[in-house]
């Protein structure tokens, strides 16, 4: 979904930097691609960009969880091993913080059409459009070039959109955030 919202918006005339996580994915040409590997990595590269952005849209859905111990080698199998896990940074929070005038844009990854779950994050996150996606509808999601979503504004206004492929949601979604502008 965040690769199809950075070419709409370039195609647009948009100035693009899209902040990626390991995909199979090639970014669209002509804009800036920072790759990152960690929800830490995207933190960094988010908060190094976000001076001289007009609008933020954050389409990742990184893990809230993290291992607190990475290897980059093989550990040996031994009996009883467990893996402790530490919170990732909340990064939208951390942007809403600091929103000044710029337009937020974020995403809720739900199991099942929880509206009022992605009401309450839109607000506590100080956004003005939330994307809701359920994971279990067919069709949504990842690994996909299709999306179901629901879209609120700050005054919790519902816009639900059918199955269609991310590209035009990335368009309705462009529009949506040209509104919250005029406003």
């Amino acid at each position: 979904m965040g690769f199809a919202i950075a070419g709409a918006a370039f195609r647009r005339g948009a100035e693009v930097t899209l902040i990626s996580g390991p995909t199979a994915l090639k970014p669209p040409k002509g804009i800036s691609f920072v790759p990152v590997e960690r929800a830490v990595d995207m933190e960094k590269a988010v908060f190094k960009n976000l001076p001289g952005s007009t609008a933020v849209i954050m389409a990742a859905a990184i893990s809230d969880f993290a291992p607190s111990v990475v290897s980059r080698t093989k550990m040996p199998g031994t009996k009883g091993m467990s893996v402790n896990l530490r919170k990732t940074p909340d990064i939208l929070l951390g942007i809403g913080k600091k929103k000044g005038s710029r337009i937020i844009i974020g995403f809720a990854l739900e199991i099942g059409r929880d509206l009022k779950k992605a009401k309450e994050k839109l607000k506590s996150k100080n956004m003005d459009l939330i994307v809701m996606n359920d994971i279990t509808q067919k069709g949504a999601g990842f690994d996909v070039d299709t999306n179901i979503v629901t879209i609120i504004d700050r005054k919790g206004e519902a816009a639900d959109y059918p199955l269609m492929k991310k590209s035009e949601i990335a368009d309705i979604l462009l529009d949506r955030m040209l509104e919250v502008k005029k406003v």
